[in-house]
């Protein structure tokens, strides 16, 4: 039985911009009812910093950091300790260039707040996009961060609720970023075999993986973005978004075997493995706990697919989708809908692609998987379009 962890990624600390010591932050994540929290100071990958890395409060925290270059193109950058180096990769080099090093050591790279904007009430923070979306290599994406869309929603005359109430009528991803995610996971037709091939695929083999956007899926998460700001007001210091209400807002769910061991070093690998696969959803964990919300493909052979996983595409393979709370669903073949539902439904995978759910909930959305792989195997290739270019 699938075991989903709730988790964070995208948290700032004492060590760059954030107010908080780092025992602090796992203290509020374990009370937020989080288990695992990915930290990403910026450009910092220092000895105390790094050396905090461990379980604490029952919260396994693992140590990366966000690649910042002035003015935009901003990485969260995840990994074992060689992968991530010494110290974090220059901030000057060429963000393509920076992917492909990092990728190419095995170090996890999302764009952070890629379809970054700025709402009318905060013209001094300046919004920090990514530029160029010919990219491609990057292990994921940031689709949804909890900071970035609050100070996009903020005006002069909502500025009181919004504070008060933050989070209140998030629009979720924008359609730019989302149909950017959808091209990059278009699956594509297997290559031409090698003419020296040591023996031709099984029947039910899964050809090798092939996607608009590279070799590998990749893979949507959300990030909160928590820094727990100090202001001087009336007198006092007051905290903006503290750690344990951002916490309980933007949750990654991983889908694992079990729960996570009590020791950093598994415990890192099973975060790492199954962020690197795409084996998780994301949800506003505000509308509701996400825990449960399934979507998994199964094929006449009893095999079985969930998100950031595959299967070769035959035509009796079914889809079903499941949610824990009253939703209405949405299913997408490559960015495309197919089928809609209400808490639940149950289609016929017509053709190859990538199946994600979405999920909304009191008219907001809530909740979104990362694709079910059903590829290509050769004859179907007819069925898949062209991918085209965000823009």
């Amino acid at each position: 039985m699938t075991y989903h962890s709730p988790g964070a990624l995208h948290i700032h600390s004492v060590c760059s911009d954030g107010s908080g010591e780092l025992a602090e932050i796992a203290r509020e994540a374990r009370r937020a009812g989080l288990e695992w929290i990915g930290m990403t100071d910026h450009n910092t990958l220092a000895e105390a910093y790094r050396g905090f890395e461990g379980v604490h409060d029952g919260v396994a925290v693992v140590v990366g950091y966000e690649w910042t270059p002035e003015g935009g193109d901003h990485m969260l950058v995840y990994g074992e300790r060689p992968a991530l180096g010494a110290a974090p990769l220059d901030s000057t080099l060429p963000p393509a260039e920076a992917i492909r090093i990092l990728g190419t050591h095995g170090a996890l790279t999302h764009l952070a707040h890629p379809d970054e904007r700025r709402g009318e009430a905060i013209p001094s923070l300046p919004p920090y996009p990514w530029r160029d979306w010919s990219v491609r290599g990057m292990g994921g994406i940031e689709l949804w961060n909890y900071m970035s869309e609050w100070a996009e929603r903020l005006t002069p005359r909502n500025r009181l609720l919004h504070v008060l109430l933050p989070g209140t009528g998030l629009q979720g991803p924008t359609d730019r970023v989302l149909r950017w995610w959808d091209e990059l996971n278009v699956p594509l037709p297997p290559a031409p075999p090698a003419r020296r091939a040591r023996r031709p695929p099984a029947p039910d083999e899964l050809p090798p993986a092939r996607f608009a956007g590279g070799d590998r899926l990749t893979v949507g998460v959300s990030g909160t973005d928590a820094h727990a700001f100090k202001v001087r007001a009336l007198g006092r210091t007051l905290t903006i978004f503290p750690y344990r209400q951002v916490f309980r807002t933007f949750t990654n769910y991983l889908r694992l075997p079990g729960p996570l061991p009590s020791e950093i070093a598994p415990a890192r690998r099973m975060i790492l493995s199954a962020i690197a696969d795409g084996r998780l959803h994301f949800a506003n964990r505000r509308l509701g706990d996400a825990r449960g919300l399934d979507l998994t493909a199964s094929d006449p052979g009893g095999r079985v697919a969930g998100p950031g996983e595959a299967l070769p595409w035959c035509p009796e393979i079914e889809l079903r989708a499941a949610s824990p709370l009253p939703a209405g669903l949405t299913l997408l073949r490559n960015g495309v809908v197919v089928a809609r539902g209400r808490s639940s439904l149950a289609v016929v995978a017509g053709e190859p692609g990538a199946y994600r759910l979405e999920a909304r909930r009191f008219g907001e959305p809530w909740a979104f998987t990362n694709p079910v792989v059903l590829m290509p195997t050769g004859d179907d290739s007819r069925r898949i379009p062209e991918p085209g270019i965000a823009s």
